[in-house]
């Protein structure tokens, strides 16, 4: 059985496999809950208003307006006729709840409920603050949902029917397990079996049964066909994925196949009743204003991002101008900005591939990084919710960074696709800019040297950026926010909630891992930067309600590191190919089937 050097002490492959189960179960535990709990009207804690609408019908505005996170719960009042889904939460039974407040009803009686879906008969709201909660069965859209008639009045000097006030939806996971859980149920069992295929001990079963018993108890599994058959899909998945790694021994036969999947899963995923498009329709204004000579745009930011107005560089469309010039067509337009997308990330990442291959990083390491790239929330969710300079500027900021690393690129094209990236996106360009620091930074820390036609391209490209393009806008600087009533100053521990959803805190284990791992090189200097830069944009945090789009920019460097963590574990037996495959199709089930439910919470405008 073979060792591992860990600090000074040897450690054989179980105690290794008892450590990473050991990480993985404190993983499980501190997932969320299977519920979810979703505030109406406006969230108290990041002071968000009307991101419940997309899961609501037949209610009025929130109230009251103005609202800030001080005065406590906002609410909504129905009309007669009203309802409340989840769209494609997933099949089975689920027990949706709602808590209403009827104290601002005049004569504070009960209000009666008639239920059409389910068909439950009648029941009383009480005037106080009371939860209602509902058993029901998904639809064939995957949909629970509820719907119902409620007795209304109309208070005096108010020309609007009101039914009932509500001020918090919540949905749980009864027959079916919730998606989330579901494929970390998957995982953990898949585990498992890697366990017992490696060291097929009679000792290990009761344990890992027992752990497994009290993480996901027995009536998921004997109540859930779904888990039996995700977990044998997974068990077919390595196994086949197995006896191709056997046969792909050249970067001509695996970057390909990963590539073309990718793209064709990314494109199958643009088909989705959930794109935002009138944020689409913005950047499609904006390209026919390029074809007429334009190059100067603005838009309103929501309150999300600060509520200013931003300057739109023109790069994007000025790209997409000679595709555009074929038909005149909106829809096509759409189609051209969204596919471009994934096609130039494409690029991007083949681009990338090669440079990597450049530096001796091994072909699996470099096979994994394309894969999880690929598998990239950020940039899908930028797409669907209308951020098209957000996943253009990725893309070309990667190709900017690579063209730093790559061996034969002339200091032309470094100089050349480094001013377009600073002219893609303002937030990503700002991330770019962070990048080129830190990397220039310890280029010095270790040469004591920085050449001097660096010195000057630096302060040309600056002078191209900000000279001849981001003066235009100079008239936007100290501006108010654009907004009535967006949330004031938000707390410093609330601004850092949203950090640990970028990447689930597996991937962020495994890039941590990797990064430590690497080689002393430039390689090394080249990732560090990408995730100094998304330290440096998390920090300004403390002086911000809102960052720079540091989550789509350092998404490839987090897939770089967390890839090279992943090949370092694969040659410890076939357990570890097992736990490498199923970590992947885990990463991106998850990520997939919450797609959805991130892209809902946006569309509240």
């Amino acid at each position: 059985m073979p060792n591992n050097q860990f600090w000074k002490h040897p450690i054989t492959t179980p105690i290794v496999w008892l450590l990473v189960w050991l990480g993985w179960s404190i993983t499980i535990l501190v997932t969320p809950p299977p519920i979810t709990i979703l505030p109406v009207g406006g969230d108290p804690i990041t002071g968000m208003r009307d991101h419940d609408a997309p899961y609501l019908d037949g209610f009025w505005p929130a109230e009251p307006r103005p609202w800030q996170p001080a005065m406590g719960s906002a609410l909504r009042w129905s009309k007669a006729d009203w309802q409340i889904q989840w769209p494609h939460a997933g099949a089975g039974w689920w027990l949706m709840q709602f808590r209403t407040d009827l104290s601002g009803k005049p004569d504070h009686t009960p209000t009666q409920l008639s239920w059409n879906t389910p068909a439950i008969g009648t029941s009383i709201i009480a005037p106080a603050q009371r939860i209602t909660r509902v058993l029901v069965h998904a639809n064939q859209n995957d949909t629970p949902q509820i719907t119902a008639t409620s007795a209304t009045f109309q208070p005096s000097g108010d020309a609007r029917t009101l039914g009932i006030a509500v001020t918090t939806i919540g949905l749980q996971p009864l027959g079916t397990p919730w998606r989330p859980t579901l494929v970390l149920a998957f995982l953990a069992v898949s585990l498992f079996g890697c366990w017992l295929i490696t060291h097929r001990s009679r000792i290990l079963i009761p344990f890992v049964a027992g752990i497994l018993w009290l993480l996901f108890p027995g009536w998921i599994a004997l109540h859930s066909e779904l888990l039996i058959a995700l977990s044998l899909f997974g068990w077919v998945i390595g196994t086949g994925w197995l006896y191709l790694a056997q046969r792909w021994h050249t970067d001509i036969t695996t970057m390909p196949r990963i590539v073309v999947g990718m793209v064709w899963a990314q494109l199958l995923a643009l088909w989705s009743p959930y794109t935002h498009s009138s944020d689409i329709a913005m950047h499609v204004r904006m390209l026919n204003q390029v074809l007429k000579g334009q190059l100067l745009f603005t838009a309103q930011l929501p309150c999300e991002a600060s509520a200013f107005i931003s300057p739109y560089p023109p790069l994007t469309y000025i790209m997409m101008a000679p595709f555009a010039l074929i038909s005149h067509d909106s829809t096509y337009h759409q189609l051209i900005l969204t596919g471009g997308a994934v096609v130039l990330q494409a690029i991007a990442l083949c681009y990338s591939y090669h440079v990597l291959r450049q530096h001796q990083l091994p072909l699996r390491a470099v096979s994994l990084f394309l894969l999880l790239a690929f598998i990239n929330a950020p940039l899908l969710r930028a797409i669907h919710i209308g951020e098209l300079s957000n996943a253009w500027g990725q893309s070309i900021t990667l190709i900017a960074m690579s063209c730093w690393l790559d061996r034969h690129a002339t200091r032309q094209r470094q100089i050349v696709w480094t001013t377009m990236a600073l002219l893609s996106h303002t937030g990503v360009s700002v991330s770019l800019a962070m990048m080129l620091g830190i990397f220039a930074g310890v280029r010095f820390i270790n040469t004591r040297h920085i050449p001097r036609w660096l010195i000057w391209s630096g302060i040309g490209m600056a002078v191209m950026v900000i000279g001849m393009y981001y003066s235009n806008f100079a008239y936007l600087i100290g501006q108010a926010p654009g907004y009535a009533g967006c949330p004031p100053e938000i707390p410093i521990m609330v601004r850092f909630g949203g950090v640990a959803s970028m990447f689930p805190i597996l991937i962020t284990g495994w890039a941590l891992i990797g990064a430590f791992l690497l080689p002393q090189s430039p390689l090394r200097v080249w990732t560090w930067a990408g995730l100094g830069a998304a330290l440096l944009s998390i920090t300004m945090l403390l002086v911000s309600t809102q960052t720079v789009r540091w989550g789509i920019a350092v998404a490839p460097f987090v897939a770089l590191v967390a890839a090279y963590g992943l090949h370092k574990i694969w040659r410890f037996g076939r357990a570890s190919k097992v736990l490498v495959i199923t970590t992947l199709v885990w990463y991106g089930l998850f990520w997939y089937s919450e797609l959805w439910q991130r892209i809902m919470v946006y569309l509240h405008d």
